[in-house]
């Protein structure tokens, strides 16, 4: 089907629901189809207004109050997606459906308490509903409650073994508890799944590079690096597990990289200056973590500064920066 055609389709239901609705301005139901419709192409302004005139007929019906509030979540406006959310919920306490949009809106209101209370809720009105886990997976996880999230993770692809999302949360969880061969495990499950993607390669090329596993990181943040190429931190491990294998002059050209992205990035200094010293571009090294103290500095920075000194054979700097150092913890 050409665009003009479905353009013309797209147009042709717009008249027609307008029509609908201006022959009768009270029919609450086809003011809400409209906005349903409006939802479908991703036109949340315009059907909030209609569900809000559709309230205005009928305030009783707590699928107008939950569809405002989905399409306030969907529009980023999490304050009054909560308010509406929560008056479905008062007039209808079975809708489990408006609990589990309520969790995500706390999610993202960081509320996590809350979301951990609605969600227990709705549980109790339909246990069996996988994305009521996950998303009290993800409250957990933030909370630090991690081994509970793991089983919400796990319940939920119990409940659906394609929720890929709860895959990837349960990776990211096995992570966060520095289980990183468990992680490593899910994230190539998930990579054999989607091929692009990059959060995937990312993190299971964190992982590796957690466990000294240096070539193997490099592999998967090159994977990373073919999908986006604009994240410092990428750029930031690559050039750091170049550094660990000892192959300095790509451990700068990828530093230097993500210096480029983000010039703010102490430990890109901190590791480009390694990188010179190791090389033996001592004047290189210099000029990196002097840039750097004017930014931020550390106790690492100052003995390394130190130590570059002393290479060149300035003893009294040498020490008078490693004197330095000393007035951070060790």
């Amino acid at each position: 089907m050409s665009d003009d055609s479905l353009q013309s389709k797209v147009d042709n239901m717009i008249s027609y629901y307008k029509n609908l609705c201006e022959r009768d301005p009270n029919n609450y139901n086809a003011k809400i189809d409209f906005g349903v419709f409006y939802t479908q192409l991703g036109n949340h302004k315009d059907a909030i207004e209609l569900f809000k005139e559709a309230l205005l007929i009928n305030n009783t019906d707590y699928s107008i109050w939950r569809l405002i509030g989905i399409s306030y979540t969907k529009s980023k406006n999490y304050e009054d997606a909560i308010y509406h959310l929560e008056k479905a919920y008062e007039i209808e306490n079975n809708d489990y459906i408006s609990l589990n949009w309520l969790g995500k809106c706390y999610i993202e209101a960081s509320r996590y308490e809350d979301a951990v209370n609605v969600l227990n809720k709705s549980f109790m009105i339909s246990p069996k509903e996988y994305l009521n886990w996950r998303t009290l997976g993800i409250a957990l996880y933030h909370l630090k409650r991690i081994d509970e999230a793991i089983e919400s993770f796990e319940r939920a692809m119990e409940l659906n073994k394609y929720d890929y999302d709860s895959l990837y949360m349960l990776a990211i969880s096995y992570k966060e508890k520095y289980e990183y061969q468990k992680a490593i495990d899910i994230f190539e499950k998930i990579i054999e799944i989607e091929k692009d993607n990059y959060s995937a390669y990312f993190n299971m090329g964190f992982c590796f590079f957690m466990l000294n596993d240096f070539n193997s990181s490099l592999t998967c943040f090159r994977n990373a690096l073919n999908i986006d190429d604009k994240d410092y931190l990428l750029y930031y491990y690559i050039g750091a597990s170049f550094y660990e294998l000892k192959d300095y002059m790509n451990a700068i050209y990828n530093l230097n990289k993500a210096l480029e992205i983000n010039k703010k990035h102490l430990s890109s200094y901190y590791y480009l200056g390694l990188s010179y010293y190791y090389a033996g571009l001592y004047d290189n090294a210099l000029i990196v973590l002097e840039e750097c103290i004017e930014i931020g500095s550390s106790r690492e920075i100052y003995i390394l500064l130190a130590d570059i000194y002393n290479a060149m054979g300035d003893r009294d700097k040498s020490i008078s920066v490693l004197n330095k150092s000393k007035e951070f913890e060790p």
